[in-house]
């Protein structure tokens, strides 16, 4: 079971700390107290059972995902829409792999000359970002620049 101190990876709100247990008397539920990495102002009540938390990578899983950067490619979806819903539900679905493949995607299409990315192409990369950075900046002890910079071959 996950306990106090213990770093975990909450749906769209990405590493997250939890700072503590707290047992809700009106439904009987167990809830954690989470302090996302990102905002760590806000705290945030999740039931431990919320199928959107999974296990933070290890430091192996994250040195592997970052020394296979540079292959790793979704395929691109010609259509907008379909390939938003796609990449969307990748990104909420928390794979890191995938996240990332998302994300190199989208990175490479950009950087072709002449190709505009659609405003939810852009917020996808800016959510994955997010995620991705928070993670592995956590995991690997690393500040989140350095992170943003691997993982988008800056």
């Amino acid at each position: 079971m996950i306990k106090n101190g213990d770093y975990i990876m909450y749906s769209l709100h990405g590493a997250c700390k939890v700072v503590g247990l707290e047992e809700r008397e009106e439904n009987n539920k167990v809830y954690y107290e989470l302090v996302p990495q990102n905002n760590k102002v806000s705290k945030i009540l999740v039931p431990v059972d919320n199928d959107k938390i999974r296990p933070i990578l290890t430091r192996e899983e994250a040195e592997e995902l970052l020394n296979s950067v540079e292959y790793i490619d979704a395929e691109w979806i010609p259509d907008n829409s379909t390939r938003a819903n796609t990449y969307n539900q990748i990104v909420k679905e928390g794979n890191s792999k995938e996240q990332l493949e998302v994300l190199r995607s989208l990175l490479r299409k950009q950087r072709e000359k002449g190709t505009r990315l659609t405003m939810q192409d852009r917020k996808i990369i800016e959510n994955t970002e997010k995620l991705l950075v928070s993670e592995l900046s956590v995991v690997l002890g690393l500040e989140e620049k350095e992170v943003k910079k691997i993982i988008t071959m800056d």
